[in-house]
């Protein structure tokens, strides 16, 4: 019978000494290719997401719009900066008061105080997040954009308001929206490429 000492290994059985620096490698890349696709995947859930909130918002405000209009025969007219106090307006707080001078020209009192026992709110405050000047804010943490008529309504060429959600590159170039036109070529702008416009039919 053969005998041999129990640490003896036979010369063809090489003992295992743990991964190479390849095979290390290998492992690190494939978990990095991993994490890339469930990355890419969460992102783009997350995008979808927060642009279907978006859409959704904005629906929301431009349905208390309308119902703002039925009320007041417009829809609001804020001054010189076009989202400063819609939420004010959307929440019942302030209307719009139209006041005609002798010459037929109409202007506005923007932001006219409701009574506290008369306001009635067109929309929840509760189901939009509001910034810390009182404007709403869209999924990416910036403001909804809102166009309509000024007290020089002259400059104002569309029948209806504007609304703008700048999507998650925050950035737009809406210089020919202040007047109430949309460009034909608005979307071919990388500023605009990801927007939302909601308003009458371009």
């Amino acid at each position: 019978m053969l005998y041999h000492h129990p640490d003896y290994q036979h010369p063809s059985v090489k003992r295992r000494q743990g991964f190479t620096l390849v095979e290390l490698l290998i492992v690190i890349a494939i978990i990095a290719i991993l994490s890339s696709i469930v990355f890419g995947l969460t992102r783009g859930i997350a995008v979808k997401q927060a642009r279907s909130k978006a859409q959704a918002e904005m629906q929301a405000i431009a349905t208390a719009l309308e119902s703002y209009k039925l009320k007041y025969g417009d829809y609001p007219w804020l001054g010189e900066d076009d989202t400063e106090n819609l939420v004010k307006h959307l929440t019942g707080e302030y209307k719009m008061t139209p006041t005609t001078d002798g010459n037929g020209d109409t202007t506005v009192n923007p932001n006219d105080t409701v009574p506290t026992a008369n306001r009635r709110p067109f929309i929840d405050e509760e189901d939009f997040t509001i910034d810390s000047n009182g404007r709403f804010q869209d999924p990416w943490g910036n403001n909804y954009i809102y166009y309509y008529k000024r007290n020089n309504t002259s400059t104002w060429n569309f029948p209806a308001f504007i609304l703008v959600c700048e999507g998650g590159d925050s950035d737009s170039d809406s210089t020919d929206l202040s007047t109430g036109n949309l460009p034909p070529d608005y979307f071919d702008d990388d500023k605009n490429v990801d927007n939302f416009i909601y308003g009458q039919e371009f």
